[in-house]
């Protein structure tokens, strides 16, 4: 469920933190269900834990996950997701976009492309 890819460029970190999310916008995971313990996802992953709090604690900045003393981490309530992951899903569309224009993408092109990830997501 939780693998990454400790190859990419991409911090492990990031990446976790970034499946994570996706698994909530996939309904995965949802709001009170509790993610693996810092040691336990470590150990899964063959990371070092501190990474893992990292990603835990980023995550808990934004919203994502709350913490509770003694008995671990839990997805936020819906609302909070709902504006969380719409947070995250601009910015990744705002870097998307930036990457696009750098590379000389048109703005018809870019709206061709995203129709297509749609379409993909929608086979799946």
């Amino acid at each position: 469920m939780y693998q990454l890819d400790l190859h990419s460029r991409a911090p492990i970190y990031q990446q976790l933190k970034e499946k994570i999310l996706r698994l909530i916008m996939a309904g995965a995971i949802g709001p009170g269900d509790p993610l693996p313990s810092v040691r336990v996802m470590a150990r899964e992953l063959g990371i070092n834990p501190n990474t893992v709090a990292k990603a835990y604690q980023d995550l808990e900045k934004s919203g994502l996950i709350y913490s509770v003393a003694g008995k671990g981490s839990f997805i936020s309530g819906e609302e909070t997701l709902d504006r969380q992951v719409a947070v995250s899903v601009l910015d990744h569309l705002r870097e998307a976009i930036r990457e696009a224009r750098s590379s000389g993408v048109d703005r018809q092109t870019a709206l061709i492309l995203i129709d297509e990830v749609y379409k993909e997501g929608n086979a799946q």
